[in-house]
């Protein structure tokens, strides 16, 4: 197996670690941030008549697990989205994540900031033992949120927009989006898709290519 690379880089005046799993970890609080889960999403599909493979879903908790095995975890923090869908609590993906959090991260705090997913599911949250916070939760000079909404007095990391950035005429690669007091992570589910992002010469853009991430310009990224 290729190792996994990820990228150091400094933000609000901290070190991070942008990690080739689409995850932020901040290795002075132990903390990672990570977007859009969207975990139940096969129920989901299901409810409309579309059966996926049985696997699907599995990656994001199993993704988790990768990180913590590599890295000294003792928080988790979710940044929206991290149930595709109210009612998806039994779920074979919810049922495959809720026995491995009790099993192998009972010391880990979980925490997340609903989306517009998952805004309706605080008590399906809460019983998969992930704390409920609000926009206004500061870590540090880091404030957690969903939308990509600026703070006056604080770097937001969110989600929510999936972020790809396009190279060449091709190839899309999911993305960490740096901009101005606030950066965008990528889509820690895989069945979530990309948007095209475009970003201006004074802006960041992260790219994860397969088992490393790769800071790339601006203009590359068009």
């Amino acid at each position: 197996m290729s190792a996994r690379k990820p990228l150091p880089f400094t933000l609000a005046g901290e070190r991070l670690l942008a990690l080739p799993e689409r995850a932020l970890f901040w290795p002075a609080r132990s903390i990672l941030f990570a977007a859009d889960l969207h975990l139940g999403k096969p129920a989901v599909f299901a409810r409309h008549g579309v059966v996926l493979p049985a696997a699907t879903g599995h990656g994001e908790w199993q993704g988790l697990a990768a990180i913590l095995r590599h890295h000294p975890v003792k928080t988790v923090v979710l940044l929206g989205d991290t149930l595709d869908a109210p009612g998806v609590a039994e779920s074979p993906a919810l049922d495959g994540f809720r026995a491995w959090k009790r099993a192998s991260a009972p010391g880990i705090r979980f925490s997340c900031v609903p989306g517009n997913h998952d805004r309706r599911a605080q008590r399906e949250l809460e019983a998969l033992g992930i704390e409920i916070l609000d926009d206004s939760a500061r870590l540090g000079p880091f404030l957690p949120r969903h939308h990509p909404v600026p703070a006056a007095d604080a770097h937001v990391l969110c989600g929510h927009i999936h972020p790809g950035a396009r190279l060449g005429t091709r190839l899309r690669l999911p993305c960490f989006h740096l901009r101005p007091h606030l950066t965008v992570l990528p889509a820690f589910g895989r069945f979530t898709g990309l948007a095209h992002i475009r970003p201006d010469p004074a802006e960041r853009v992260l790219v994860v290519a397969d088992t490393e991430v790769i800071e790339i310009p601006t203009h590359e990224a068009r």
